[in-house]
């Protein structure tokens, strides 16, 4: 019997008996939901924070002379941070029972790439349980 492939490129390969990302395979039978995640709090937070510490250097610097250097760190700190969840700001994640893997995490601009892989794991787990209901 020959897999049906619904979606394929260099990470993500999803048939109608398996996902696979990221050397992760999970049979499509066993996957009850799938769910596209955006980290909006988690973003919220550490734009507010950039920001705030963007704000307070010149405060930090004038009232604590070269002390408010540490601001400057803080600053450096802040837009690694920033970078990082804005690397990882779209996740995609399946719901396996009681237990919910992150699959794939991307950033803003490719979020697409995340929806088709949505798309084409939802087609495969609708045809997967379309089917076993056939069955029986």
């Amino acid at each position: 019997m020959e897999e049906k492939i619904y979606y394929k490129d260099d990470r993500v390969k999803v048939t109608d008996l398996r996902i696979t990302c990221n050397h992760v395979t999970v049979p499509i039978e066993k996957i009850e939901n799938v769910i596209v995640d955006f980290k909006v709090a988690t973003m919220t937070v550490s734009v507010s924070l950039f920001m705030l510490v963007l704000l307070l250097i010149p405060l930090l610097c004038y009232f604590y002379g070269p002390y408010g250097c540490w601001g400057i760190i803080l600053l450096i700190a802040g837009a690694f941070w920033l970078r990082m969840i804005y690397k990882t700001y779209t996740v995609l994640k399946i719901s396996l029972g009681t237990r919910t893997l992150n699959i794939l995490e991307t950033s803003m601009p490719n979020r697409e790439y995340i929806f088709k892989i949505e798309e084409a794991l939802k087609a495969a787990v609708l045809d997967v349980s379309s089917g076993a209901n056939m069955a029986v």
